[in-house]
């Protein structure tokens, strides 16, 4: 409340505190304007009972509290001042932060919501160990090595790499199934000289369990038939390689693109938004952290993919 329309309805409160008054008291003030009130006690009491005039008076405001006996002081505080700044009031900054405070213009239109993963400087070990040739900008696809026919190396050990961290399974890390794909789509774009880049008939030969300390090497073939090939060695073995991935480069023209999923259709054709933590939990042996979780959303009616007897469950497809 500005200066010019301050009331002291504290002292209006005290006079007719009787049984139904205080709501009465409530109802003339909204009635007479106010609309935003800040409540000064150790304790917020009469905040039900002003939201809930609001609605049945049908009249817009806010209900603040200066302090709560179960919250930090200063946080409750904050964040009463700061609702107040919202609703227009004036704030003496200088009080509030000393002389020494700077403000930044926050930009005009509305929070676009993208994620950006910050990119930190390689280490002195990360240069010592990396493999001479062009360094492709991407942690995963590493360094494309100069050959006759291009592949990539990358050292899964690099500090830039601690997501992975969030990727177990029966208490082992896992490279995952998604970061294959991630691998293979940033070499067909650097590769593919058409309109867009992709991958088909991608198939996992062998899961890739990261060790705690480290040391594991990955490489990414691309052959003259435009199959490509994913390896996988520890501590830089000259004969100890695994293969864990195969696949295909195929070149796509715009026509060709799968159109852009919507997710927010998706999410009203699947209302019922199921427990992350019950979720992950129902899965033996799936100990994905919280980075590594994804939100599931189901319906009734949808279908559970069971493999038929002859399926090898020793090699996934995608």
């Amino acid at each position: 409340m500005g200066q010019q329309r301050a009331f002291r309805w504290r002292t209006l409160v005290e006079h007719h505190a009787q049984p139904g008054e205080v709501r009465r008291v409530i109802e003339t003030l909204i009635e007479s304007g106010y609309d935003l009130f800040l409540e000064i006690s150790p304790h917020p009491l009469l905040g039900i009972s002003i939201n809930e005039t609001l609605v049945q008076l049908k009249r817009p405001g806010a209900v603040l509290a200066s302090l709560h006996r179960r919250k930090d002081e200063r946080s409750v505080m904050s964040q009463a001042l700061a609702a107040l700044h919202v609703h227009g009031r004036r704030v003496d900054w200088e009080a509030v932060f000393g002389s020494r405070r700077a403000c930044v213009s926050l930009p005009t239109y509305p929070w676009q919501r993208e994620t950006y993963r910050a990119a930190t400087a390689p280490s002195a070990g990360d240069e010592a160990t990396r493999p001479a040739g062009e360094y492709s900008g991407h942690p995963l696809l590493g360094t494309r090595i100069r050959s006759p026919h291009p592949y990539w190396e990358a050292d899964l050990n690099s500090a830039t790499l601690t997501y992975l961290q969030d990727h177990a399974i029966e208490e082992a890390v896992v490279f995952p199934a998604a970061a294959y794909i991630e691998m293979s789509l940033a070499a067909a774009g650097r590769l593919s000289q058409t309109a867009t880049a992709a991958v088909d008939h991608v198939e996992f030969h062998k899961m890739m369990v990261l060790p705690s300390d480290g040391g594991t090497v990955i490489q990414l073939l691309s052959n003259p038939d435009g199959s490509f090939e994913i390896h996988s060695s520890r501590k830089r073995s000259q004969v100890d390689w695994t293969l864990n991935a195969t696949g295909k480069f195929i070149s796509t023209q715009p026509a060709d693109v799968l159109p852009i999923i919507d997710l927010e259709e998706i999410r009203v054709r699947c209302p019922k938004e199921a427990d992350v933590a019950a979720w992950y939990e129902s899965f033996r042996g799936v100990d994905y952290t919280t980075a590594a979780r994804s939100r599931p959303w189901s319906r009734s009616g949808m279908a559970r993919m069971k493999p038929s007897a002859g399926f090898d469950s020793g090699r996934s497809f995608a």
